[in-house]
């Protein structure tokens, strides 16, 4: 069905680009200020930030059924609402992608991880009532999903040159997904180990607070987008 759609529906215009086509120079932009290699500092940072989003957000999905059955006693019907809530929050992305092309997009990351951290720690440590859970399982899904998948793919494509944002998306898929596939296994031994309590809080909450402090660390000025002020005319 998708396929017939895009067939029918998009123009070719819109990904294909014509041979000796010339930008409008209105819209041509100086990446002088980005590094020309795809692995640079920044790059470094946000692949950190993208593993620990995954490991965050699979972590969260693949167990949290079983955490609220298990743990908090709800029942199935409880279970899957709860899930569909986070599902719910996951369709913010369209305002926190948004988001991210208006305001400083390290802040952005910043904060969302932080308060990430604070949701985890109220969802496995502190709430144990539905409708809590509900309201928890929307913002995980707003905050883990929408805002850091959509921003750390996003960030890392704004930390390369125009010509290389390919391999800039490669990279973020890398470092999300390879991570995320062993994200469930993880959260589940920390939780057979010490308790669903310390594993959300380490998988979770200490995990998006490490990525958070290395976010500090992004040099703004190297990303696509900067803008530069403009020098002051010299009064000579």
């Amino acid at each position: 069905v998708m396929a017939l759609l895009i067939a029918v529906t998009v123009s070719r215009r819109i990904s294909d680009i014509s041979q000796g086509a010339t930008a409008s120079p209105i819209s041509v932009e100086d990446h002088a200020h980005v590094p020309a290699a795809v692995f640079n500092r920044n790059t470094l940072i946000f692949g950190f930030a993208s593993a620990c989003s995954g490991l965050i957000f699979y972590g969260f999905i693949g167990l949290y059924p079983t955490f609220l059955r298990s743990e908090l006693g709800f029942d199935a019907n409880q279970a899957t609402l709860a899930v569909s809530m986070a599902g719910l929050g996951a369709m913010s992305a369209v305002f926190t992608g948004w988001l991210g092309d208006i305001v400083n997009q390290k802040w952005v990351l910043l904060g969302t991880f932080l308060l990430t951290a604070v949701v985890a720690w109220l969802m496995y440590g502190v709430v144990d009532q539905p409708t809590g859970q509900y309201v928890l399982a929307f913002l995980m899904g707003v905050f883990a999903s929408g805002s850091l998948f959509t921003n750390a793919a996003t960030a890392m494509q704004r930390s390369v040159q125009p010509a290389r944002i390919g391999r800039g998306q490669g990279l973020f898929m890398l470092a999300y997904y390879v991570p995320a596939a062993f994200s469930g296994l993880l959260f589940a031994v920390l939780a057979s180990a010490y308790g669903w309590s310390t594993a959300g809080l380490w998988q979770l909450s200490l995990l998006a607070i490490c990525a958070s402090t290395m976010l500090l660390f992004v040099d703004r000025k190297s990303m696509i987008g900067y803008a530069p002020r403009p020098a002051k005319p010299s009064l000579s």
